[in-house]
């Protein structure tokens, strides 16, 4: 009962700390429970502190939901995964950390859902428009740049990641600043194709 309180001490009054602390309690006591059954555990031990940083209680909720959920595809503990793996016939670790890297953009959106509730359709029109588009340019990159697909040059997945961030943000400046970035990663790899994958 005393977590809550625990983690604002250990996060020294910093949101990014505390949200972070809160991810991986959540994903932790998560583990091989039913989404009903981490939610109920998590609403009550880590939604309070992020509460109590001024998050509004959807956010949060929200927040504390897709950590507890996400725990079923990371390891090692990873039931969703294990589960895939026994059917396919796989190493189950393996499978396991798969699971999280192709389900990377899972772990980025509830930030979002702190950072700017608008994607919890709370705001103006405008915002809630902004934010819908945008978000969906940033997990649709964010994919394309952890799989490396269809862009497999370093440099262009790293572009891509820093543009998806930039997009996750909220900020106008920072949408168009991950747009352009975004924009001229596409521009570079069509060229780059034209010319035979030459430089």
């Amino acid at each position: 009962l005393k977590l809550s309180s625990l983690m604002i001490m250990l996060s020294g009054e910093n949101l990014y700390i505390l949200m972070l602390l809160v991810a991986i309690s959540g994903i932790i006591l998560g583990m091989g429970l039913p989404s009903v059954g981490v939610y109920v555990i998590l609403a009550a031990l880590t939604a309070p502190a992020l509460v109590s940083f001024g998050v509004s209680q959807l956010s949060a909720q929200f927040y504390v939901f897709y950590f507890g959920c996400i725990s079923a595809i990371t390891p090692p503990v990873a039931l969703a995964a294990y589960a895939a793996a026994g059917i396919a016939g796989c190493d189950t670790n393996k499978t396991g950390w798969l699971a999280v890297k192709l389900g990377l953009a899972g772990f980025l959106l509830p930030v979002m859902f702190v950072l700017n509730p608008s994607i919890l359709m709370t705001g103006s029109p405008a915002a809630i428009l902004q934010t819908a588009v945008t978000s969906t340019i940033a997990i649709t990159v964010l994919t394309m740049a952890v799989n490396g697909v269809p862009y497999p040059r370093k440099a262009s997945r790293a572009v891509l990641i820093l543009s998806a961030l930039l997009l996750l943000d909220g900020g106008t400046m920072s949408d168009l600043g991950g747009l352009a970035a975004a924009a001229a990663v596409f521009a570079i790899e069509t060229i780059l194709k034209k010319r035979g994958g030459q430089p």
